[in-house]
């Protein structure tokens, strides 16, 4: 019985090493360095397809890679749990953790991607130009066809003006969160190297 408990115990602690290392590694990468390698090498059109793409995956082995830390981190202490604060504290950390995760990928990701594929098509757009002219207009006709396209221009401008403005607002509410996401990985990776530290001791 006493090799079956210590089995358990100790697939659980593999389960949550292995959750907790595939979250972090991959916060790490996508975080500070995929991201802006590939924000620097591509377009923006494409980068910001390739984000979509990428994101959405990317917040799903987040959470799922995390989750599996913590359903480590519970089976691995078993009736410690409950009576260790440092334990439950760490439980509480690794919660708060998915619940960044879902947040971003379930709120802030999708409406990142609507604002920017929406300013990607009034681009889109814009740089079609318009089609010459069919044929000698009267001065006043000119001049008000002139202003209608001015305004429109106008419009189009001031649209794509917020547009950038709630991509960037978004990119950065994501960016955020993966950060304080990465630090509560962080701060369980620290406690599980001083678990290690007295067990070694």
């Amino acid at each position: 019985m006493g090799r079956i408990a210590a089995a358990g115990k100790s697939l659980a602690g593999a389960l949550s090493l292995l959750g907790l290392s595939t979250a972090f590694g991959t916060s790490v990468w996508v975080t500070f360095i995929s991201s802006y390698v590939l924000a620097n090498v591509l377009p923006r059109q494409q980068f910001g397809v390739v984000q979509s793409k990428v994101y959405p995956v990317y917040f799903q082995a987040m959470g799922l890679s995390t989750g599996l830390a913590l359903l480590g981190h519970l089976l691995g202490r078993g009736s410690n749990f409950v009576s260790a604060k440092s334990e439950m504290l760490q439980a509480f950390n690794l919660v708060a953790a998915i619940a960044l995760v879902v947040v971003n990928g379930m709120y802030i990701e999708p409406l990142a991607t609507k604002a920017m594929f929406e300013r990607m098509r009034i681009e889109k757009e814009e740089g079609r130009g318009r089609g010459a002219d069919a044929g000698p207009a009267a001065a006043g006709a000119e001049l008000a066809e002139e202003d209608a396209e001015e305004k429109e221009e106008e419009e189009t401008n001031s649209r794509l003006s917020r547009l950038n403005s709630r991509v960037k607002r978004l990119n950065s509410y994501s960016s955020w969160l993966n950060i304080l996401a990465l630090m509560a990985l962080t701060w369980h990776l620290v406690h599980l190297g001083h678990a290690l530290h007295a067990v070694a001791s």
